[in-house]
């Protein structure tokens, strides 16, 4: 199984990192958790974009078949 890319860290900056998390598998665990947060937060970014480029391309349809508003209304 592939993985992902890492980030390469002093002795003394791993130590901090980790012991923000308690330890080597909690920042893990919170690592995972944030990746796949992050990939989710994009895909729905992603899809309320294109359902909004739906949604404004129906709408000029419908507004090209409406009549001309009247302007002096």
């Amino acid at each position: 199984m592939p993985t992902l890319p890492s980030l390469t860290v002093t002795d003394t900056q791993l130590a901090k990192c980790v012991a923000a998390f308690g330890d080597a598998a909690g920042y893990k665990a919170w690592l995972k958790q944030a990746v796949r947060d992050e990939v989710m937060r994009r895909e729905s970014r992603r899809l309320d974009e294109e359902a909004n480029t739906t949604k404004r391309a129906a709408l000029a349809a419908v507004e090209a078949s409406l009549p001309p508003a009247d302007p002096g209304a």
